[in-house]
């Protein structure tokens, strides 16, 4: 008996290692190189164990191969992915075969069926449903809408800066917990424009809407699971039995967004802002509320994570560069002397335009770009012709290309400089595909002039008001924080204010 049972065991343990190892020499075969996988993680350990961000651990592979290889091969437990190295096959990848590429990863995760909530995003849908998105979501983001928006992310800046004025004045030995008022502030400003409400996250401490939002955020951790669940069993991407936003919390946006619809209704305001805009389109496009609620979703999480995410960062590195932040308040007093602070003025100033790219290179929002091949192609390796089958993924490391010394010098001293319009600002990165804040190509983010207009006039109302410096609970240097595509540290941003 004892014997049948080690025999089965030892049958088994060969047909596991057997089946978990088969796609191991995937890349060999193909005469791709790469970094020999783990048997368990494959290269993958960061992403599964989370033990560090899986931007250090791919950022270890890009360092390895850098100017050897335009792409390696890499497992993601059992699941072959390429690494992008080259700058070339970035490009070929995001804008010159787009056509090739023009699926996020996370398509695979979601159907407007299976995810109503955020099904109808941008960022997910596929081909032609996202074509068609994109192109009524175009006229939302124009210069102009932006503009008739502008009144109300000042008006919530007015809300910031008085109760960081409570802050300052009852400022304890930690200082101010940066992450925690930027919540609050792209809160406010996504709530007011895509619902019509004021979610009162600086009047209270801990308003309802904020903990919705978190409540969003969280979800995501469900891509993470399917992400590894899928590399061990991919048919199960079929079966559509993942989720990212709960049913629960889609509820809440929707009944958000019914009150906002009413109230809309009943005043007849005639304010340009997203929820107009959302409102037309479903008169247009005979929307349920469920699927307008989607389309709030994807400005929400357009508007809310990176810009949170992004102010904390640019005032940390002020903090860090008194020079620099000194230099950027006397062009912030220039503007106020001559006409004030509007829309215009944010547009122009042209050191808070380069401080604010030089924060995205040294800590880009989203650290990986996961791209999917939709239609076979072929690029060379090391002078041979290589397939990159239909339904590979490609991971673009952000975070790594940022980092490279080839493409910024220097690449861990914060210097906003590199972006003078002189030299040809960030538009000449853009075109290598060496600065990728935003990703690049026609798939690049929608929402990404009205996260900029955010981050930008909220770090001008500190500035001009404060100057900052690094708070010691602030642990450096700054570390990822583990299982997140976003890049904000494991441990948070406490700064010190001081008025001047």
């Amino acid at each position: 008996m004892i014997l049948i049972i080690l025999g089965g065991a030892l049958v088994f343990g060969l047909t596991f290692c057997v089946f978990w190892t088969w796609n191991f020499g995937y890349w060999q075969r193909k005469g791709v190189p790469g970094p020999k996988p783990s048997l368990i993680y494959g290269n993958a350990k960061s992403l599964v164990a989370e033990k560090v961000s899986a931007a250090y651990e791919f950022d270890k592979f890009y360092r390895e191969f850098y100017g050897k290889t335009p792409f390696i091969g890499v497992y993601l437990l059992r699941s072959p992915h390429i690494l992008a190295i080259d700058p070339d096959f970035v490009k070929f990848v995001l804008v010159e075969n787009f056509k090739q590429f023009n699926d996020n990863l996370i398509s695979d995760m979601t159907t407007t069926k299976s995810e109503p909530y955020i099904g109808h995003s941008p960022f997910m849908l596929k081909n032609k449903e996202w074509k068609e998105i994109r192109t009524q979501w175009g006229p939302a983001f124009t210069s102009g809408k932006m503009k008739a928006m502008f009144p109300i992310i000042e008006n919530t800046c007015l809300k910031m800066s008085n109760f960081l004025k409570h802050e300052v004045a009852n400022q304890s030995k930690d200082g101010v917990h940066f992450r925690d008022v930027t919540a609050r502030f792209t809160t406010e400003v996504v709530t007011d424009t895509i619902f019509g409400v004021e979610a009162g996250t600086f009047a209270q401490e801990k308003a309802l809407l904020c903990d919705l939002g978190a409540k969003l955020l969280d979800c995501f951790e469900n891509v993470v699971n399917f992400f590894i669940i899928t590399s061990i069993f991919p048919f199960l991407k079929r079966f559509r039995c993942f989720w990212i936003v709960s049913k629960t919390v889609g509820r809440g946006f929707e009944e958000l967004m019914k009150k906002g619809m009413q109230f809309r209704s009943q005043s007849n305001s005639q304010r340009s802002d997203f929820l107009s805009f959302i409102m037309d389109l479903g008169s247009r496009q005979n929307l349920s509320l469920t699927e307008m609620t989607s389309h709030a979703l994807t400005v929400y999480l357009d508007g809310y994570e990176t810009t949170s995410i992004t102010i904390p960062l640019v005032l940390y590195q002020l903090a860090k560069n008194q020079q620099a932040q000194e230099k950027l308040r006397n062009e912030i007093r220039e503007y106020e002397l001559n006409g004030g602070i509007n829309y215009e003025a944010i547009q122009e100033m042209e050191y808070l335009d380069q401080v604010v790219n030089e924060t995205m290179r040294v800590h880009p929002p989203i650290i990986i770009i996961n791209k999917l091949c939709t239609e076979s192609v072929k690029y060379p390796v090391n002078g041979r012709q290589v397939e990159i089958p239909r339904g590979m993924t490609v991971h673009i490391p952000i975070f790594s290309i940022h980092r490279n010394e080839n493409n910024f010098p220097n690449p861990e001293e914060f210097i906003p400089e590199r972006f003078d319009k002189e030299r040809g600002g960030s538009k000449v990165f853009k075109e290598k595909c060496s600065f990728l804040p935003f990703g690049n190509g026609p798939r690049i983010c929608l929402g990404m002039r009205f996260a900029l207009l955010q981050v930008k006039t909220a770090v001008v109302e500190v500035i001009r008001q404060y100057n900052v410096t690094v708070n010691e609970k602030t642990k450096e240097p700054l570390k990822l924080d583990v299982g997140q595509f976003f890049s904000y540290p494991r441990h948070g941003i406490y700064l010190n204010l001081k008025p001047v």
